[in-house]
């Protein structure tokens, strides 16, 4: 009965205990896997042939083998090898039991000592198997008959084994049998031996639990065997090719043969499987057995066995390949620089309580999907590749201070933070002192996580823009970590808003670090900064060249307005208390050129250069015109020049709607704008302006003098419009006048402007 026991099957009499095996002090396991032969067709055979109690007569015996393997293996070529002689056939492929009873003479005949017959319940029937018992025991008879009736005997004939194969079905199909003296019957979990692969056999893994089985396996071997599953779970957040993929199986290949490295790994894996009573369990097979599905899936027992180490292992290597290699951060393993500093921090951070609890859930569990591989740049869908060994470690443990320290001076800062980084565990693993390259590489990691991606600006770029901050700020580099987040606590919202004008402005990064090493008062520095950035979106227009439209040239340029606009309107618009005399005259300088000039620019890029497609030579040309001198007289002079030629021209038919637009918004919104603006009209701007209100046109006179009221026209009888051009009038919008006067009106509240009143009621008068 045991002989016939699948090993599942003897798991769970174990399991269960029975009564029987100690009132027969038969002990099912140490019999069926120590005393019986089960491990594979040969080991079995080769029994066979040694032990003759076995057999069903002198001359050899026959036997009856189960297993649950499949039927398309060639199992002659393994018996070879063991010097093993056989012959085989398939049952189903035989026509007749003519050709069968053939086959069983024709090996009677030969030399060979034994004879494969391999039936598969699949296709072979019981009637089949009954037929083929008959025949081999018939052949036997007529063999033994025919032996003894020679007179002479040929005592170096070999025995006659004949070994029918019967392969059950997976289904749980059920498969009887009659025990006969003149069969032998056993049950066989593999038919070919194993290949060496490095697991322990069914034997070993019956007498230790599966932590025990685990640690006594060689480190690195049982990582490089399972990795390749670890990293077909892992989800990377960025697209890699095969060649990267090559390179990094190549990398761990060698990295799982480093001590160091296989050490760090199979540690806190060890002691994960400490922690779990699953894995401690010194009858773990037990319920490896008594899930009929999984061993359905692993096609035998002992790989099912195997299956659950080998899945403990991968499930493992995902959680710890997923923390070493965040932010790509597992090839700096390799730089021989990096190495004692990444192998301190890998431990604290495998070491942290949220990856042991995820090492926990896997000795609970098995197939837990796909593992995505994080990232920690401020901008999600951009990740980025580390420089510094676990500088998401590092940052994060220094930043989860930064709450506790609020309130703390600028001056006590970096002090007090260093006193609460040593009360870290963290602290003992890294020397925060940034030597060398150190300070470039950690600084790259820092701005990726903590300034936003942008597609104008390089993160480098932006790296180099935070490290001359931080040289501004202690009139050298920064000599630790401490110092770069200490610095950048103090002054993150000029960090973020200079990392948005560089964002639209990435030329201004050379003039700012001239500017910084040529010892710019600190109190204007920002403000300095901010000047050179927008002069060199000004120059940028400015520089436009070639004959032909390029809309999303200027469409980019609009884009990159907008931002700066908004940088300056926020760095402008607070601390006006604070500001010393020059700081205030430098703020005032800028509202009224550059972001005046900005502001003019736009409008004609969105309501002429765009709409008309001028090329990028004209663009250039008119936008230096237009922007010369922002809220003068001189402004509507050039755009009522241009404007002039623009209609002149027969391809560009709605040349007077969009120079109509343009002048439009540069009165309502560049010189009206603000209370601010309005009292800074220069005089024959305002009595431009004064005239539009009141319906009054304007042309450009013989010297190219913009007129209005009497001096344009005598008699008064124009139609109403902007201007009265050569090439045809600019037609206003019907609300035009009122929204002027509105804005006229507002603007004299003060009383410091008294004139605009008089100049108003002076034009309506007219």
């Amino acid at each position: 009965l045991v002989w016939v026991m699948q090993p599942e099957a003897v798991c769970a009499c174990a399991g269960r205990r029975l009564e029987v095996q100690g009132l027969f002090g038969l002990d099912i396991v140490n019999q069926y896997f120590e005393g019986q032969r089960h491990g594979d067709l040969l080991q079995f055979v080769q029994w066979l042939q040694a032990s003759k109690e076995a057999w069903c007569d002198a001359s050899g015996a026959q036997a009856c083998v189960l297993t649950r393997m499949p039927a398309g293996v060639s199992l002659t070529a393994e018996l070879g090898a063991g010097n093993v002689e056989a012959d085989a056939i398939s049952l189903h492929e035989l026509t007749s039991s003519y050709d069968l009873g053939r086959s069983i003479c024709d090996f009677y005949a030969g030399q060979r000592s034994v004879l494969l017959i391999q039936a598969d319940l699949a296709v072979c029937s019981s009637r089949m198997l009954e037929q083929c018992r008959f025949e081999c025991e018939k052949r036997r008879a007529e063999f033994i008959r025919a032996r003894q009736q020679r007179t002479e005997v040929d005592d170096e004939e070999p025995p006659r084994f004949i070994i029918v194969v019967v392969h059950l079905q997976q289904n749980g199909q059920n498969f009887s049998f009659d025990f006969d003296a003149r069969w032998w019957h056993a049950f066989l979990d593999e038919l070919q031996p194993q290949p060496e692969t490095g697991l322990p056999p069914l034997t070993k893994m019956m007498k230790a639990s599966l932590r025990d089985v685990i640690t006594e396996l060689h480190r690195g071997w049982l990582m490089t065997y399972c990795f390749r599953g670890a990293l077909a779970k892992m989800v990377y957040p960025y697209t890699r090719t095969a060649a990267e993929l090559s390179s990094q199986i190549q990398q761990l290949i060698g990295m799982f043969n480093d001590t160091d490295f296989a050490t760090l790994l199979t540690e806190p894996f060890h002691e994960a499987l400490g922690r779990c009573e699953n894995t401690t369990d010194p009858q773990w097979y037990v319920r490896v057995a008594a899930s009929q599905r999984e061993v359905a899936v692993a096609g035998t027992f002992q790989a099912a066995l195997h299956r659950r180490i080998v899945a403990r292992q991968t499930e493992a290597l995902v959680v710890l390949l997923s923390v070493t290699d965040r932010n790509a951060g597992l090839r700096l393993f390799s730089d021989s620089d990096k190495r004692d500093r990444w192998l301190g921090l890998a431990r604290y951070a495998l070491g942290a309580t949220a990856v042991q609890s995820r090492l926990d859930r896997c000795m609970y569990s098995r197939n837990t999907g796909p593992q995505d591989v994080g990232h920690d740049a401020l901008t999600a869908s951009k990740p980025f590749h580390a420089r510094y060994p676990f500088s998401w470690v590092v940052s994060a443990s220094v930043d989860g201070l930064r709450s506790a320290l609020d309130g703390v001076s600028a001056q006590e800062l970096p002090g007090v933070l260093a006193v609460q980084f040593g009360l870290l565990g963290i602290h003992q693993a890294v020397d925060v002192a940034l030597v060398g390259g150190l300070l470039d590489d950690y600084l790259a990691d820092f701005t990726a996580m903590h300034l936003p991606w942008s597609s104008r600006c390089t993160r480098d770029m932006q790296a180099d823009y935070l490290k001359i901050l931080l040289a501004r700020q202690f009139g050298r580099d920064p000599g630790s970590i401490l110092d770069v987040h200490a610095t950048f606590w103090l002054a993150e919202r000029a960090v973020h808003l200079g990392a948005r004008l560089l964002d639209a402005v990435p030329n201004a990064l050379t003039a700012w670090r001239a500017l910084i090493a040529g010892g710019a008062v600190e109190t204007e520095l920002d403000l300095r900064m901010l000047q050179t950035a927008l002069e060199d979106l000004v120059k940028d227009l400015h520089s436009l060249e070639g004959n032909a439209h390029n809309g999303e040239l200027l469409r980019e340029w609009l884009r990159r307005e907008e931002i700066a606009h908004g940088v300056a309107h926020e760095m402008l618009a607070g601390g006006a208390a604070n500001r010393t005399a020059s700081a205030a005259a430098i703020v005032a300088e800028l509202r009224a050129t550059l972001m005046a000039k900005l502001q003019v620019a736009r409008g004609f890029v969105e309501r002429i250069a765009l709409p008309l497609k001028l090329s990028g030579e004209e663009t250039a040309k008119l936008a230096k015109d237009v922007m010369r001198d922002p809220r003068s007289s001189d402004t509507l002079k050039a755009a009522l020049t241009h404007a002039q030629d623009l209609m002149s021209r027969s391809s560009a038919k709605s040349a007077p709607e969009c120079c109509s637009e343009f002048i439009e918004y540069w009165i309502l919104d560049v010189c009206l704008g603000s209370m601010e603006t309005i009292q800074q009209l220069p005089r024959d701007c305002l009595s431009l302006l004064c005239g539009i209100a009141a319906g009054q046109p304007v042309i450009l006179g013989p010297g190219g003098n913009v007129l209005v009221g009497k001096a344009a026209a005598p008699n008064l009888r124009m139609p109403s419009c902007i201007a009265q051009l050569d090439g045809g009038t600019l037609s206003r919008s019907r609300a035009l006048d009122l929204a002027i006067v509105r804005h006229l009106w507002l603007g004299s509240a003060s009383g410091e402007r008294s004139d605009i009143r008089a100049c108003l009621h002076e034009r309506l008068h007219e």
